[in-house]
């Protein structure tokens, strides 16, 4: 199963199966594929997190799933 995460250095979103090392990495922070220096994958936007929009798994939001 895949999850949605925040970027803990550029506050990007971007999904855990697509990136370069499992998540959150050994340094115990969630990096998007870009602060590992790649490339972006272009699987769906770059976009920075918004709490309104996005639920990711290593941050708080405003989403109400109930």
């Amino acid at each position: 199963m895949s999850h949605l995460f925040a970027c803990d250095t550029c506050d990007t979103v971007d999904l855990d199966e697509l990136s370069p090392l499992p998540q959150p990495c050994p340094s115990g922070k969630w990096l998007c594929t870009c602060c590992m220096s790649r490339p972006w994958h272009n699987q769906f936007p770059q976009e920075k997190y918004d709490p309104e929009k996005h639920l990711v798994v290593n941050r708080p939001s405003g989403i109400g799933l109930g």
